[in-house]
């Protein structure tokens, strides 16, 4: 009799084990997700930033565009 509760003590021992096991694998796989979701978000700002930043410079390249066509427009009345 007291070989079975023995047996079941170590059957137990060993499917704590397994649950720390497991419980160990799922933290580590919940840090990875953590991880890849915070570097999605930083990629994800940094790709808004970027993109703002090219709205910014089309909108100056426009003007400076503009500004050069009319300094051209100019010059060429001045030499006639």
């Amino acid at each position: 009799m007291k070989k079975r509760w023995e047996n079941k003590k170590v059957k137990n021992v060993e499917n704590v084990d397994k649950i720390k096991k497991r419980k160990k694998t799922f933290y580590i796989y919940g840090l990875v997700d953590t991880q890849q979701e915070a570097e999605a978000a930083s990629l994800n700002r940094r790709v808004r930033l970027v993109d703002e930043d090219l709205d910014q410079t089309s909108a100056r390249l426009e003007i400076t565009a503009g500004k050069l066509q009319e300094a051209s427009k100019l010059a060429e009345k001045t030499e006639r």
